[in-house]
């Protein structure tokens, strides 16, 4: 059966050197004994290095990237996926062809969704290392309602009506860390045995994250990002509005949401407009500045100018 590759990233500006797992042991890098590919790139100012272990129901990469300059590959995904990443060290930044951007905080879990389509991820300056595991359809299919907020998560993005949509990090801590020690550490030449422990690690991984969403949902932030999903198109809708409903000043919602989501909550509103817009153009087939009341505007102009500004966060 054919190997699990749902991703492909433009190495092209980089030289590929031979290289093995001892070597790299040598160099004091970190391991993933399981990995059956192993590829080193390097050009004048980075090393790109990819581990990984692959099975037909599965995915299992560790990148680590050393770099003297900021960082970034382009990225095509060629199939709609859920990924659990794993922040082991420094941070990256993805950015969708939408013009949404998510960090991943050093030490986090993040589970993440991804349609086809072409993507960047980004570091700055230093040293990052992250896992990432690709989750079968299969493997979220059985999550169970002991693991309600991903359950919830994996429902929305299978919903077609499904916008736009952050999901918490979550801190790894030394329970967790555990978790992911395990993972790098294990080896076995059974492939069936490198299964069950692979699935009994990432199900440890997915409920210590699923514990870890159920105490983020109960910070205000997430409230307010609650409300504005259910809310977006309100015509009245503004930072003072959410001041007002909230309690919170201004200046506090808006640090606490943008330190949370890397976006204001007036950016976040906005963009959820703009893209029910454009999806109901498109399926009303007229011009989306005709749609601008039930976008939530009160007037064509307010509404051509966020469009346009929004039509340029697009990647081509």
């Amino acid at each position: 059966m054919k190997k699990v590759k749902p991703y492909s990233y433009d190495v092209d500006s980089f030289q590929r050197k031979d290289i093995d797992i001892y070597q790299l042991r040598r160099k004091g890098k970190t391991i993933l004994s399981c990995a059956d590919n192993l590829f080193f790139y390097h050009n004048d100012v980075t090393d790109f290095i990819v581990q990984s272990y692959s099975q037909p129901s599965f995915l299992i990469e560790l990148f680590e990237i050393n770099t003297e300059e900021p960082f970034c590959l382009d990225l095509q995904m060629h199939e709609q996926k859920f990924f659990l990443f794993i922040m082991l060290r420094g941070s990256a930044k993805f950015m969708s062809n939408d013009g949404q951007t998510v960090e991943v905080r050093p030490k986090h879990l993040k589970l993440s969704f991804f349609t086809p389509g072409s993507y960047q991820v980004g570091t700055e300056k230093g040293q990052h290392l992250a896992m990432v595991i690709s989750l079968p359809k299969k493997w979220t299919n059985r999550i169970g309602d002991s693991m309600h907020p991903i359950n919830e998560f994996l429902r929305n993005h299978q919903n077609a009506d499904t916008l736009y949509c952050f999901f918490p990090q979550v801190r790894l801590k030394e329970h967790g860390s555990m978790f992911v020690d395990k993972i790098l550490a294990y080896h076995s030449s059974h492939p069936g045995i490198m299964d069950t422990h692979i699935r009994n690690m990432t199900a440890l991984l997915l409920e210590y994250y699923s514990i870890g969403t159920k105490i983020k949902y109960k910070e205000p932030v997430y409230q307010i990002l609650e409300f504005l999903n259910e809310n977006y198109l309100l015509e009245n809708l503004s930072i003072t509005y959410l001041e007002d409903r909230f309690n919170y000043s201004q200046r506090v919602i808006t640090y606490h949401f943008k330190k949370e989501f890397g976006i204001t909550p007036q950016q976040y509103y906005i963009r959820l407009r703009m893209l029910y817009a454009k999806k109901l153009s498109e399926i009303q087939g007229v011009p989306p500045v005709s749609l601008y009341t039930e976008a939530g505007y009160k007037n064509p102009d307010s509404f051509r100018k966020a469009y346009k500004k929004f039509l340029s966060t697009l990647t081509p």
